[in-house]
């Protein structure tokens, strides 16, 4: 028997292991996690962090280990941490790589980084590392760079000539020379194509790595990311730090998706004020379908460890859920950065990057928020597989109020939006072409509410407060833990579904139920009792 449960252990792992761009678009959603911010061994809630010193503040592996159920809890099953090679001095953050080859003292050992894959698999969770490719730390001066001190890339033949970036708009420009005076890469040198993609397979096999986040990908020149990508054989998003679609979703042609700064910067002109422009943000949501390959393969974020807080553009509590409830349920895969679900406030970096135990890790408003929205889209993607790669549609906007509806008929979300803010008046929105049939029950699933919809689908929507309301069908929530008093109990549902989220527990298990989970298994389980009986 004991054989028998090791087996089916190494099955979970195996099975939660994912590689391919469609298995990460399936996954509900990612937690970005700045390790040395994030959680400390010691568990401490109390150890200071001086943001301007720029420097460590403790925050390690074993740490995140240890709150791995903070995270777990707001409904995430994947978690994208900070680069892990050995930096150069005060290196907290992971970008100013010196040993490319070991393994950053200041977050733990070899060990403690396996026992993180490990606890995220057992956890049926994703692991996404930070890579940096386009360029090392700096110790001294850039000026008079000793590059003996760098592993492997230890002579001047690996880099490009000194140069600095004086015009970002010269493409070329950007990617030979210097940012912030860090030595660049030469990534088109054949010896530093093959030194990257040895490591990069290295990593991703001794750590069980599931993703890559490619740092600074404007800064790196397309070919390479391209023979990275193919050897990395995993699902891989770069950070191009440019709003413009016609020039960011080229790199998807190398890569499996970028990070959605096309739609960050009109989202945030949108939602961070009463008076934003909610026409600006659908032409270029337009403009990214009909410039970008697939979306829904990009990442959706409105913080990031790049940017100011959006907290700290606006205080409205509504605003702020507004702008986050359109990054998750949009077309996608959504990323929420460490301390966004505590309201952090900081501006540009390094204030953006506090340390999140100070929070003592509380279950805020906006942690039960992005819960409830994890748990939606959990829910809606076991029903139906489709909702993933369907098209968020714009039915419905005004100068203030956008309304999208996004799934298969049958299992759709509607969601609206406003940006009137927290003292926005009372008000009625009447959508229609929902989808929905006439008299089906449908849960508001942040306010528990129910309406039913009018002839031809057409539903009633009453504003209040400038908050967000999100719908789905009454009898598509029976067995989860989402707005239980509201459920159609006198529907039919399958036993997954009933049983799905039928207590708090399911959550440690991402957010399915232990039985689904062991009937999905089943074929598995017999041919192991087969194995072990012949």
């Amino acid at each position: 028997m004991l054989s028998l449960i090791v087996l089916i252990s190494g099955l979970f792992a195996s099975l939660t292991s994912a590689s391919t761009p469609a298995e990460w678009r399936q996954m509900t959603s990612i937690y970005q996690v700045m390790v040395d911010r994030f959680a400390r061994t010691d568990n401490s809630t109390t150890a200071p962090c001086d943001l301007q010193a720029m420097t460590y503040c403790g925050g390690t592996w074993q740490g995140l280990i240890n709150r791995l159920d903070y995270i777990q809890g707001m409904g995430f099953d994947a978690i994208w941490i900070s680069p892990v090679s050995t930096n150069t001095q005060d290196g907290y953050h992971g970008y100013w790589t010196k040993d490319l080859y070991t393994e950053n003292p200041f977050f733990g050992t070899a060990d403690d980084l396996k026992a993180l894959s490990a606890a995220l698999h057992a956890r049926k969770m994703y692991l996404m590392v930070d890579v940096e490719t386009n360029d090392m730390g700096l110790e001294g001066t850039d000026e008079n760079v000793d590059y003996a001190q760098y592993t492997p890339f230890n002579n001047p033949s690996y880099f490009h000539t000194p140069c600095d970036i004086t015009d970002f708009n010269n493409q070329t420009q950007v990617e030979v020379c210097r940012l912030f005076g860090l030595p660049d890469l030469n990534t088109t040198n054949p010896q530093v194509i093959s030194i990257f993609n040895t490591w990069i397979q290295g990593l991703i096999s001794n750590f069980t790595v599931d993703g890559l986040r490619i740092d600074g990908a404007k800064q790196i020149d397309i070919p390479f990311m391209k023979t990275f990508d193919t050897a990395a054989n995993v699902y891989t998003v770069g950070e191009v730090f440019n709003g413009d679609p016609s020039f960011t979703c080229p790199y998807q042609g190398a890569l499996s998706g970028v990070a959605n700064y096309p739609i960050y910067y009109p989202l945030l002109r949108a939602f961070q004020g009463t008076n934003g422009s909610i026409s600006g943000l659908i032409e270029e949501m337009n403009a990214v379908n009909k410039d970008c390959t697939d979306p829904t393969l990009f990442t959706n974020f409105i913080e990031n460890a790049d940017l100011p807080r959006f907290a700290n553009m606006t205080s409205d509590a509504s605003l702020m859920k507004n702008a986050q409830a359109f990054s998750m349920l949009s077309d996608g895969i959504p990323v929420v950065y460490q301390g966004q679900e505590q309201g952090f406030t900081g501006g540009d970096d390094p204030t953006n990057r506090e340390a999140l135990w100070l929070s003592g890790f509380q279950k805020t408003d906006l942690y039960n928020f992005t819960s409830t929205i994890n748990d939606l889209r959990r829910r809606v993607i076991s029903q139906s597989p489709k909702y993933t790669t369907s098209n968020n549609t714009v039915i419905y906007n005004d100068t203030t109020t956008i309304g999208m509806l996004k799934g298969v008929t049958g299992n759709q979300i509607l969601t609206v939006l406003t940006n009137t803010g927290e003292k926005g008046a009372n008000s009625t929105v009447n959508i229609e072409h929902t989808g929905f049939t006439q008299n089906e029950k449908l849960v508001e699933v942040f306010g528990c509410t129910t309406v039913q919809a009018g002839v031809g689908g057409s539903v009633a929507v009453p504003m209040s407060n400038g908050l967000p309301k999100v719908y789905y069908s009454s009898s598509g929530l029976n067995g989860t833990s989402i707005c239980v008093s509201q459920q159609s109990s006198n529907t039919t549902t399958s036993s997954a579904s009933s049983t799905s989220g039928s207590s708090s527990g399911t959550k440690s298990l991402g957010g399915k139920s232990f039985s689904v989970d062991i009937m999905a298994l089943t074929p598995f389980v017999l041919f192991a009792l087969g194995a072990m009986l012949l």
